[in-house]
């Protein structure tokens, strides 16, 4: 093959979250690849760009990067892909195959994998062998052993009273030094027991978002905001969005104001789906039908 151009694909699952620009991995993967590169006679010499996606599974295809290369692929921009090993392209073996032996091919494109010792060169004309199907089944059956793993890891740690979200829920704010605690935010919070103290009063959850409104009180989503400027969350929300009865309500359901840390809402449904579905809390000796009839009054 002439005239290549080579794209080093990068990724890992979850960041270290140690403030760095990029993990560690990352840098060993990086490091890894152009060594190889470079000792290789063919490819030494090809143009190299590089493609991260730091903090992406790899259980689907739905990583910014990956799909950027695949459009270079596509439209011959780059024409050789080269991977740490099987597992950074693709942790589903079945989706890794498909690669292998249709897309890859079909696009005229090498693919190297550095640990697995693959070329897609070496097997022009012919399958990849047994042997590529067997790693890609181990590399797919540690993924899932390693999502149970993580998942128990948290129900742990929502048993000993840790919340593991990632965002606060209105009305609280995350300790500035005690990690996995919940402290209570005094501005928002102020806006929560006035819902409360309304609802008390009698008004109804329509009446209380006009109220709201009226006096210019932010909605969760502003206040997140205001207080996080440099989040993607409620990026997309109007700021001409003010209270309504729903949002209004959903501060009334909201568990967490009794006291009680709700962690684990919804889950996947299964490993390769990004669907999740609504986890049933049961009742917890009895206070979610208090809770419920004492919000209905």
């Amino acid at each position: 093959m002439t005239d290549q151009r080579v794209g080093i694909y990068i990724r890992l699952s979850l960041a270290d979250g140690d403030g760095k620009a990029e993990s560690d991995s990352i840098g060993n993967q990086r490091e890894l690849i152009h060594q190889f590169l470079d000792r290789h006679p063919q490819l030494k010499n090809a143009p190299r760009t590089e493609f991260v996606d730091d903090g992406y599974t790899g259980t689907n295809t739905d990583r910014p990067q990956f799909l950027a290369l695949m459009k270079e692929l596509r439209t011959g921009a780059i024409n050789v892909m080269v991977t740490k090993d099987f597992s950074r392209c693709h942790r589903d073996y079945t989706q890794m195959g498909n690669y292998l032996e249709c897309v890859f091919p079909f696009l005229g494109v090498r693919y190297l994998s550095v640990n697995d010792g693959y070329d897609s060169d070496d097997y022009k004309g012919m399958t990849s062998g047994m042997d590529v199907v067997l790693r890609n089944i181990i590399y797919e059956a540690y993924s899932k052993d390693l999502s149970v793993k993580t998942t128990t890891a948290k129900i742990i740690m929502m048993k000993q009273g840790k919340y593991i979200g990632s965002f606060a829920p209105y009305g609280f704010r995350f300790h500035p030094t005690v990690r996995n605690k919940l402290v209570i935010d005094g501005d928002s919070a102020a806006v929560v027991r006035r819902i409360f103290d309304m609802t008390l009063q009698g008004m109804g959850s329509t009446a209380i978002a006009r109220r709201l409104n009226s006096e210019g009180v932010l909605t969760p989503g502003a206040y997140f905001r205001l207080k996080n400027p440099g989040s993607g969350r409620f990026r997309k929300a109007s700021e001409k969005n003010g209270w309504t009865a729903a949002s209004v309500l959903n501060i009334l359901h909201q568990y967490e104001y009794t006291g009680a840390l709700v962690g684990r809402k919804r889950y996947k449904a299964s490993l390769h789906e990004k669907r999740t579905v609504p986890q049933d809390k049961g009742v917890k000796n009895g206070s979610d039908r208090l809770y419920q009839r004492f919000v209905r009054k």
